[in-house]
């Protein structure tokens, strides 16, 4: 079974009054689940200040919980707090200690800050509190390692000295051993939000951090064959400018593709309505290498309104799976990136298969077409969105173009409500259909996937891989 998504331009020969967005995802009314500085109905008084968070969520099936790792800051310098330039004034004169933090749910919802008893912080190991100076850590859950005490595996940044990059071990994702040393600073200066996943085609463990390009913030990418020996940084997706900056990208795998949460900066005219705020854009990649913006500058997680948990910044997490739908859990911030802000971990949620969609420009409708394809029509599954008085119709075209009188739009069987496995049917023939374009009319209607047995002819076959 074959996953095509419509936005992608290996699928779509033309379209016209179309646009690419992103899917519908659905901010819980219970959001933010849990604030800095609050456990339930304690105090934390060593969290200090959650601030990005650059949270990593999964659900762990060793122990039956989601688990969440998270960076705080554990002393912030309380006079910054009367100071309308926070952040500058902390950088030129404030003292910070930064930590590693741990949250855990039963159902995702509901968390809690146990008791680690692993640091002694403020003269008592009552906290959640799994490491000290350091900053950004992503976790990985490897299931494939055949070491036990190597099957959790952190790689964070030491905040203590030139800001290196070190990886560490652990049997229970709680108790990390030494910290090794594996990426210079000078090789990726000021990296943050260090997400790493293991590559499911070459096995490696890929690594996307943050680097410095002509002084925007981008996207560097390492690899590695054993979590110790790295590879030098390499430069794989930037935005245009200062008001397009990429903060940091979690990346995670889906039907073929690599998807990218890049958590946009926004920094450059101070004129703009989202100056000095972050939101989440969707990228894509077959490779992990070279990126795709589906929808370039719509926020995939938007900004809330003014007043609400996350009107100001988001910084994101890989998805965990909920059957059919994907929970996004996020930091979000009540403030923008250089304020001072409330910070609590939320939550949004979206079908899987309606991550990027095709839907009118403007006004009702829009023609899609795609490239040459051969399937049997009995067989594919559409999942598209039809709003109240719209429709899908549809044609098939030979390989010149020309409508097929067996397959055109009078007998094919319209779609008139929305569906994660609608069919392409026409009365007139029940044949496999080879080397043929499929003509979408839409009206008030989104179009996201096409699964099945599919075969799509390339004009151009070849992915560049410099």
């Amino acid at each position: 079974m074959k996953t095509l998504w419509f936005f992608d331009p290996a699928v779509r020969r033309s379209s016209s009054g179309a646009s690419v967005i992103p899917g519908p995802l659905r901010k819980s009314g219970a959001n933010p689940l849990f604030t800095d500085g609050h456990d339930a109905d304690r105090a934390v008084p060593w969290e200090s200040f959650i601030e990005n968070g650059y949270p990593n969520v999964f659900f762990d099936p060793l122990v039956n919980k989601y688990r969440c790792y998270y960076t705080s800051y554990l002393y912030d310098d309380k006079e910054a707090l009367l100071h309308q330039t926070y952040k500058q004034y902390v950088l030129e004169n404030g003292k910070r200690i930064t930590g590693i933090l741990y949250a855990e749910s039963v159902d995702g919802y509901e968390w809690h800050k146990p008791d680690l008893r692993i640091v002694c912080y403020q003269d008592s190991y009552d906290n959640n509190i799994i490491a000290v100076n350091t900053h950004g850590a992503g976790v990985l859950l490897d299931m494939e390692d055949p070491d036990p005490s190597r099957r959790y595996k952190m790689i964070s940044r030491n905040d203590q000295g030139p800001l290196n990059i070190f990886v560490a071990f652990s049997a229970d994702g709680l108790h990390f051993g030494e910290w090794i040393t594996v990426i210079d600073s000078r090789s990726c200066p000021v990296a943050t939000h260090n997400f790493v996943i293991r590559d499911r085609a070459s096995g490696q463990y890929v690594l996307y951090t943050r680097m410095y390009s002509h002084e925007l913030r981008t996207v560097a990418r390492f690899v590695s064959n054993d979590f110790i020996h790295w590879t030098d940084a390499r430069e794989v997706f930037r935005g245009q400018d200062a008001d397009d900056q990429v903060y940091g990208m979690p990346v995670f795998y889906q039907d073929g593709h690599y998807w990218g949460l890049a958590h946009m900066f926004h920094f450059g005219d101070q004129a703009n309505p989202h100056y000095d705020h972050v939101d989440v854009e969707l990228t894509c990649s077959t490779d992990g290498i070279h990126w795709l913006r589906p929808a370039p500058g719509v926020p995939f997680l938007s900004n809330g309104a003014p007043g609400t948990c996350d009107s100001g910044c988001c910084y994101a997490s890989v998805p965990v799976s909920d059957g059919r739908e994907y929970r996004f859990y996020y930091m979000g911030g009540d403030g923008t990136h250089y304020s001072f802000r409330k910070t609590g971990l939320c939550l949004g949620t979206v079908e899987k298969n309606r991550l990027v969609g095709v839907t009118a420009a403007q006004g009702d409708g829009f023609i899609y077409e795609t490239r040459n394809m051969t399937f049997d029509p009995a067989e594919i599954r559409l999942c598209v969105d039809v709003e109240q008085d719209g429709s899908i119709v549809y044609e098939a075209l030979d390989s010149s173009g020309k409508a097929m009188p067996e397959c055109t739009v009078e007998n094919c069987a319209p779609i008139l409500t929305s569906c994660t496995c609608a069919r392409i049917h026409w009365q007139a023939s029940e044949q496999p259909l080879q080397n043929v374009r499929i003509r979408f009319f839409c009206k008030k209607a989104t179009l996201y996937t096409m699964c099945g047995d599919i075969q799509v002819a390339l004009p151009h076959p070849v992915d560049y891989q410099g």
